[in-house]
């Protein structure tokens, strides 16, 4: 099919080409050489000030007086002054008495120390509640045996203090009970006054078999069961 008339589209000749070339003014302005220095300079003035900036926030950030550095740790105490986590203190960062009652009856009076039924420990004064104490004795004021038969008597708490380490006292399932129940208190009062208290209370081994105690309900109360010893703790 063909199209009518003539091409919408005719072409030039080399001469209306170059005419039309030569008429077209120049539109590009040429280079300056002066912008280009100029945006040089800029651009260095530029790099030296970031440069200079990182410098001195480095300096800031190493000074022993930036308000964002982590302070220095703190001189680590004496060896001898502190007791693994978990043994003597809920605050293990404060110092403790390393068995201030001795390792005998004799020497735990002559340090000041008392006897205390409920934990059947010789207690440091800074780790006995006395308050607490009697409260409990109030109560419970049960039996002790030298043996497991409850055949033997223990006449009176005061013979009882006076066991030496490693013999084996006897007591009822009921005694248990009033010893946890009381290493419990003991424990908070202790929270809430300092976080001083005795080592044999602060493990979690304690509170476990403790836990374990009250939950048997399958053993009567005044079952002979309890096996005790006498302890000379840290404070």
């Amino acid at each position: 099919m063909a199209y009518p008339g003539k091409p919408k589209y005719a072409l030039l000749n080399s001469s209306d080409a170059d005419a039309d070339l030569d008429s077209i003014p120049a539109t590009a302005p040429p280079v300056r050489p002066m912008m280009l220095s100029s945006s040089l300079v800029s651009l260095s003035i530029q790099a030296a000030t970031l440069i200079t900036s990182l410098a001195v926030l480095s300096l800031v950030l190493i000074s022993p007086r930036n308000p964002f550095s982590s302070p220095a740790p703190s001189p680590a105490p004496a060896p001898s002054a502190l007791l693994p986590v978990g043994m003597s203190r809920v605050n293990p960062s404060t110092a403790h008495q390393l068995q201030p009652c001795g390792t005998d009856a004799t020497t735990a009076r002559a340090n000041g120390c008392i006897f205390d039924l409920l934990t059947l420990a010789w207690l440091a004064p800074a780790c006995y509640d006395a308050d607490l104490s009697e409260e409990f004795l109030e109560v419970a004021s049960e039996p002790f045996y030298y043996d497991s038969d409850a055949q033997q008597p223990i006449e009176n708490y005061e013979i009882l203090s006076e066991r030496p380490v490693g013999e084996t006292s006897w007591t009822t399932r009921k005694y248990h009970i009033y010893h946890c129940s009381y290493g419990w208190r003991l424990m908070h009062r202790a929270l809430e006054r300092g976080g001083i208290v005795e080592s044999g209370l602060s493990s979690y081994h304690h509170t476990e078999h403790c836990t374990d105690t009250l939950m048997n309900t399958s053993v009567p109360m005044e079952s002979v069961i309890t096996r005790a010893e006498i302890s000379f703790p840290d404070c």
